[in-house]
């Protein structure tokens, strides 16, 4: 005896669609960017304010030329060990993750639901 089903995923197709999914990402990249603020190395603060999205919305972008060697804590082959502000350190986007990723998962889920 045959068995015949129909799903109807028109709402989730909806929600799923490539619009949503950018404005949820969007959302996602900005929450992302302000949960690090607090672990990014600050002496003079310009690291911290030339945080920015990229012109996609999918990326945050670090303006100052010593971003890369702050973020991998690394001056060449030398390791970078004296983070003037209590807190901070190299690959403060890990130590974002650990505390914030099921708070960005919400964000990406609300974005979705919009």
């Amino acid at each position: 005896m045959p068995l015949k089903t129909h799903v109807n995923l028109d709402g989730f197709m909806e929600k799923t669609s490539p619009g949503n999914i950018k404005l949820a990402q969007y959302a996602l990249v900005n929450q992302v960017m302000s949960d690090m603020e607090q672990f990014v190395p600050k002496e003079q603060n310009h690291l911290r304010d030339s945080a920015h999205l990229n012109s996609s919305g999918d990326s945050i972008v670090y303006a100052m030329p010593y971003a890369k060697a702050q973020f991998y804590g690394m001056i060449g082959s030398s390791r970078i060990h004296n983070y003037t502000t209590p807190g901070t350190s190299r690959r403060w986007d890990l130590r974002a993750k650990s505390m914030f990723i099921s708070d960005w998962m919400d964000v990406f889920k609300k974005g979705m639901m919009k």
